[in-house]
């Protein structure tokens, strides 16, 4: 289930990593669930249910539910999960989307504030995490 969850996680923004015997390797892919993924996860259920009619919406819960009966029930590549992100994210997006349009509908808030401010900050962490990896590897030195 947490490697369900750091696949969902990988396809916004990246996970926390580390040097492990030399290698960087991310942490705890499957000993730990992150406010993060958790929210991440909240927010794809709520654009599923509020549009849920959508034919679009059902073909990207019909792949999202196949991610998860991959990952979860046969334990497909288990600790490689964030690998397959790229392959899912297409799907996770669009229904990370509608929920967070939803809620700022609810909440009265404005999506052209909201979104770019959402992609600063998820722009900003995954880059921060792009030059430690060019650290670490000496492209930066």
């Amino acid at each position: 289930l947490s490697s369900f969850g750091k696949m969902v996680q990988a396809s916004f923004v990246s996970l926390s990593s580390e040097v492990i015997a030399g290698s960087y390797l991310w942490s705890n892919i499957l000993h730990s669930v992150s406010f993060v993924e958790i929210s991440i996860i909240l927010i794809i259920l709520l654009g599923i249910v509020v549009s849920r009619k959508d034919k679009f919406t059902k073909l990207c819960t019909i792949w999202t539910v196949a991610g998860f009966v991959l990952f979860v029930i046969v334990q497909w590549s288990a600790h490689e999960s964030p690998l397959f992100s790229i392959l899912f994210s297409w799907a996770l997006i669009p229904l990370f989307v509608r929920g967070v349009s939803f809620l700022l509908n609810k909440l009265w808030l404005s999506e052209r504030y909201v979104y770019p401010i959402l992609a600063i900050v998820l722009f900003v962490i995954n880059l921060l995490t792009l030059i430690d990896i060019s650290l670490f590897f000496g492209t930066l030195n």
